[in-house]
């Protein structure tokens, strides 16, 4: 058995891979160190990026692009110096030296260096937290029911959210209304509501979509669903990315929306948003069993 498949199952085993010293002496990662960085790392970021890079799960992806540091240029690949010990520094290439980033960062490199520099060590790591999800399972075939539609001009009635479903009899039991799983962000909550009372019946209001991947208006919601009054200075989201992948392994290919929320008093880390469908006009749900990777944003 390999050393990534060994790795996974003891992660889904709920425990540490430094039990097992032959097997950590591949990755060059101090025990003691993973240890002490799991209490901040969970260990499904190790499994998730290990397995990204044994060569498994590399078919049926679209390309990933990366801001590149200091310059934010959008690249699929990037070169980064970055410290690994007080008097030591580091090449890593980005994303094929992800394994060796992780190990790194959990061994505490992030630590060392600049201030500039200790945030650079935590932006490499969530690009290859992310490069790691969505090359997680090694599928080589998949149905495809997602990449045909236009998620940068998307209807917000079609993508699962808790106001679209506030009008349901038992959303629980109706697709795309069922409760989020752990970590996964309802858009609902950095979208401004109005209420449509007598006073606001001649509300000049369109159906709520993404346009060119940025969404800001007031959301109004009766009885026939949502609908939006339109305002460039309302708070809402932006799509900074649309990626492709099966992000948990049942053969159906999933879409990953990056979200940043716009408007005052919001945060600026991007919010990961897995969809996917079983049917060609299918209702878009959350794909079941996803385990998101830690990133700052995701709950």
């Amino acid at each position: 058995m390999r050393y990534a498949e060994r790795l996974s199952i003891s992660s889904r085993n709920r425990e540490s891979p430094c039990n097992d010293l032959k097997t950590m002496a591949r990755s060059l990662v101090d025990c003691a160190a993973v240890r002490s960085a799991l209490k901040r790392v969970p260990q499904i970021s190790l499994s998730i990026m290990t397995l990204a890079f044994s060569g498994d799960g590399m078919a049926n992806h679209t390309p990933l692009s990366f801001a590149e540091p200091y310059s934010g240029k959008k690249v699929s690949g990037y070169q980064v110096t970055l410290p690994v010990k007080r008097s030591e520094k580091r090449l890593f290439n980005v994303p094929e030296a992800c394994e060796e980033v992780v190990s790194a960062f959990t061994s505490g490199a992030s630590q060392w260096g600049t201030r500039i520099e200790q945030r650079m060590w935590w932006k490499v790591w969530r690009d290859c937290q992310y490069y790691g999800f969505l090359h997680r399972f090694p599928q080589k075939t998949v149905v495809d029911y997602v990449s045909n539609y236009d998620f940068m001009n998307a209807y917000l009635r079609d993508i699962p959210m808790g106001a679209r479903c506030a009008n349901v009899v038992d959303p629980a039991n109706v697709p795309g209304c069922e409760p989020f799983p752990p970590g996964i962000p309802d858009p609902s909550r950095f979208l401004p509501f109005v209420d449509r009372g007598p006073e606001t019946s001649e509300l000049d209001v369109a159906p709520c979509r993404i346009k060119d991947g940025i969404f800001r208006g007031r959301i109004v919601q009766d009885k026939d669903g949502l609908h939006c009054e339109p305002d460039e200075s309302a708070p809402g989201f932006r799509v900074i990315s649309v990626d492709h992948a099966d992000v948990n392994g049942d053969g159906y290919l999933d879409v990953v929306l990056r979200l940043i929320p716009l408007g005052h008093h919001t945060g600026r880390a991007p919010l990961i948003l897995p969809l996917t469908r079983t049917q060609p006009d299918g209702i878009f749900t959350v794909p079941k069993g996803t385990a998101l990777p830690e990133v700052p944003g995701n709950p």
